[in-house]
């Protein structure tokens, strides 16, 4: 066992003015099971109100930045003293703060992707073995409702031999916080690629007990539609019409893996289509499962969106083709609704393994593979949908 159970831990957020505000969250939800949050770390402190709001929709005191606040990532890594980190920086940060908090001991819970690059992804990794401390990663659709669905009926043989699997993301105006880091390759690795795809693998692979891909085929779109930007109101307004955007804005992927089902991705920041969905479609050969997620209007609002699950199955009777449809939406079950979207259900995740000594659910070393496909994609892309082997 790595901690007791009764052991307080400390716990830090680094980038806590976005995505992590969710970590904060997950974090305070543990407060009665040992988990006291300890340091939070921001460049900009302005983001301090943030943690104004978190804690007071908490009814709880707001921490005096005294010892509490860092502004800079090394005086955080040095003197804040958390035994746990969640980081939720941008990806060409990622490696300098997991590989410091690792170097330091702490234990780290890292948003997707791992990293910009596929190199700087695996020194992340080399630095979690060496450190012995729990690596686990923010994949937070493999924490919801329609997740657990799936996999059970996986699990269960429902939808007979596996065949193909499919994941789109897709949006009309989606590209985030235009001109920003996102859009620059140097600092984010890529497009809707980097952004949107590994939410779609970390979903499929881990339905499958994460399969490694053999080969892959992939393409890129960049062209812009004149008088159709593509960022519209997303990423809360921020956007940058002048600034540099050098990365994809649609791709797509088509991949063989080595337990002999066919995958298919498609992702889009801005493309021709009619609202934003996300969705997943698994084909077997006694079934097919649906799943989609979708947003009525265009502005990234996850409490606006409604996840919806169909079971596909026909069946003779009487000589006769049956369809036997089944339909889930766990959006309307007050006893399953996640309005978080599985981004507080990592944490505990983090804290068992922690106390246990087992392996987290999702890890780094999924990131490790995801961020491979991801790198294999570009490299196809690069050569026009050459097919690319994965070693």
């Amino acid at each position: 066992m790595t901690s007791g159970t009764s052991d307080t831990l400390k716990v830090g957020v680094i980038g806590y003015g976005g995505i992590g505000k969710f970590h904060l969250q997950g974090w305070l939800a543990l407060r009665d099971a040992g988990v006291t949050v300890a340091a939070v770390c921001d460049a900009d402190p302005a983001k301090w109100s943030v943690v104004e709001s978190v804690y007071g929709a908490e009814g709880l005191a707001v921490p005096d930045k005294d010892g509490f606040l860092y502004l800079s990532l090394d005086e955080f890594i040095a003197h804040s003293g958390v035994d746990i980190v969640s980081i939720c920086l941008p990806n060409f940060l990622h490696e300098p703060a997991a590989v410091g908090c690792f170097e330091k001991g702490m234990h780290v819970l890292l948003e997707k992707p791992a990293a910009h690059t596929l190199e700087s992804a695996r020194r992340i990794l080399d630095a979690q073995k060496k450190s012995g401390k729990v690596g686990a990663a923010q994949l937070n659709n493999n924490y919801t409702p329609l997740y657990e669905l799936a996999g059970d009926m996986v699990g269960r043989g429902r939808l007979g031999e596996l065949q193909t699997v499919h994941g789109w993301w897709t949006r009309r105006n989606g590209i985030p916080f235009y001109g920003d880091w996102f859009g620059i390759k140097a600092k984010s690795g890529g497009g809707p690629g980097i952004d949107l795809m590994p939410h779609l693998l970390g979903w499929l692979l881990g339905i499958m007990g994460w399969p490694n891909a053999e080969w892959l085929s992939a393409r890129t779109f960049s062209a812009a539609t004149r008088g159709c930007p593509g960022y519209g109101p997303y990423g809360g307004g921020k956007k940058k019409p002048e600034g540099l955007f050098d990365v994809e804005r649609r791709i797509q992927v088509y991949a063989q893996l080595a337990n002999d089902v066919t995958l298919n991705v498609d992702a889009a920041w801005a493309m021709h289509t009619d609202i934003e969905r996300m969705g997943f479609r698994l084909i077997g050969s006694e079934a097919t499962l649906l799943i989609e997620r979708t947003w009525p209007i265009n502005d990234g609002d996850d409490a606006r969106a409604v996840d919806r699950a169909t079971l596909y199955a026909t069946r003779e009777k009487n000589g006769r083709a049956w369809s036997m449809d089944r339909h889930f939406n766990p959006d309307t079950d007050p006893s399953v609704q996640d309005p978080f979207m599985g981004r507080t259900k990592t944490q505990p995740e983090v804290l068992d393994a922690i106390r246990t000594g087992r392996t987290p659910r999702t890890s780094i070393a999924n990131l490790i593979a995801i961020q491979e496909i991801i790198d294999a994609a570009y490299r196809s892309a690069e050569a026009k949908g050459r097919p690319v082997e994965l070693r």
